[in-house]
């Protein structure tokens, strides 16, 4: 679980979480609020539940992300991985739906979102990394930046192997690992939440998107 000043939201969106999960990572992607407190005051209440990996400056999502992959692999033995934000954007009720997909065979699941539902900003990314991606496989999920994702121990260890992490583009090179892999993906529909219109996105529309084209033209 990435985070990034999100005091406001993390403590309910990881104690959903955990009625879910053996383990929850969390990511504080050196935030400047009481983030890192919130969560290290929960790993005190909830011992062996919560394990923090905190960066002092601020490195992008993809790192933490990254970091996370890491850090499971070498800490947990894991037949699944869920990864989810902690602004409240993703409901953690809908982990259980993500494994199952998981269970039947699925490599990677997406917790699919309905674009016409999304703030303005959003919606513009989505729909211009969707169409880039469909030009080189058409039948690629319609939600490529979903953060919601579950991911099976096989994949992780070849994400981690594969891509190093950044910021925004990082869940779209995943996408496109899998894609160019073959994996088998799958998606769940999940609702369309974004909280006093998706103040606490971190994304720029016009930056990370450029981001997210940079990267497709490197891996092809």
């Amino acid at each position: 679980m990435p985070c990034y000043d999100v005091e406001d939201f993390c403590e309910q969106v990881m104690l959903g979480t955990l009625k879910h999960v053996d383990h929850l990572i969390v990511i504080d992607d050196g935030s400047t609020d009481n983030t890192a407190q919130i969560v290290r005051r929960m790993a005190v209440q909830l011992p062996g539940n919560i394990s923090l990996i905190r960066f002092d400056k601020n490195q992008g999502k993809g790192v933490g992300l990254m970091a996370g992959f890491i850090h499971a692999l070498n800490h947990f033995d894991f037949e699944t991985m869920v990864t989810l934000d902690a602004d409240g954007q993703h409901p953690p009720a809908r982990i259980p739906e993500l494994v199952e997909s998981i269970h039947q065979g699925a490599e990677m699941v997406i917790g699919e979102r309905l674009l016409a539902e999304m703030p303005g900003r959003s919606r513009v990314g989505n729909t211009l990394a969707t169409h880039a991606i469909r030009w080189l496989y058409p039948h690629a999920p319609s939600d490529t930046q979903s953060g919601m994702r579950a991911f099976s121990r096989e994949l992780v260890e070849e994400i981690a192997r594969r891509i190093s992490g950044s910021r925004y583009e990082t869940e779209f090179q995943i996408l496109l690992l899998a894609l160019s892999k073959g994996k088998r993906i799958a998606t769940v529909s999940i609702p369309t939440i974004y909280i006093d219109n998706n103040r606490s996105s971190k994304f720029r529309p016009v930056i990370d998107t450029l981001r997210i084209a940079r990267a497709m033209i490197h891996w092809h």
